[in-house]
């Protein structure tokens, strides 16, 4: 499969699982949650900690010092991917490696690029995103509102939105912030990725 169809509509590979976007409350609860995730993977073969950003690879990197884990674990910046690795783990056909992914790329054709990641690996492929709102992307379009709304209606640091109507959200979000955006420089953070970016910041 191309780039174009993995990234303009084509659909993922039979090989790629692509859960909907977990949104927490906090950075904290976030990155509780990833933690958490490491210890349910089950068949994986080997788990990916992945960042677009060197602020949110640091977090990870603190996650994967204070545990030992059944499978390799590795906590490695998108854009240092490379398939190289499921022959270095001798990933088989048959076996599945779970892609956990801890922020979004402003914009959707640098995001997407991860999909197309998966999709030429040798072997299957779980992919789950985990954001949370105070992330500036989910902010952009959540506003202030949101986070006390649901607090309101007893929703637990421990807890995550989840559904595919939010990840729809978010990928519009990305694709109008690419079609104003002044370019795709470098930064640390997504934060800093906004103040160098997009006008609108």
């Amino acid at each position: 499969m191309g780039l174009w169809d993995m990234l303009f509509g084509g659909g993922y590979p039979a090989s790629v699982d692509v859960s909907g976007d977990h949104i927490w409350m906090s950075h904290a609860a976030k990155f509780h949650g990833i933690g958490r995730q490491l210890t349910e993977t089950g068949d994986s073969a080997g788990v990916l900690l992945i960042a677009h950003f060197d602020e949110t690879l640091a977090q990870l990197d603190v996650l994967t010092a204070v545990d030992h884990f059944d499978v390799p674990v590795h906590a490695i910046l998108a854009q240092d991917l490379s398939t190289d690795i499921a022959i270095r783990w001798r990933m088989e056909q048959t076996a599945t490696i779970d892609l956990i992914v801890a922020d979004r790329h402003p914009l959707w054709s640098v995001d997407g690029e991860l999909l197309q990641f998966a999709g030429e690996l040798p072997c299957r492929c779980r992919v789950a995103y985990h954001q949370s709102l105070q992330d500036p992307l989910v902010k952009r379009f959540t506003g202030a509102w949101l986070e006390p709304m649901l607090e309101q209606m007893g929703m637990k640091q421990d807890e995550a939105i989840s559904s595919p109507l939010v990840s729809k959200r978010i990928k519009a979000m990305q694709k109008r912030i690419e079609a104003k955006a002044f370019g795709n420089h470098r930064a640390a953070s997504a934060t800093e990725w906004f103040e160098l970016n997009f006008p609108e910041s």
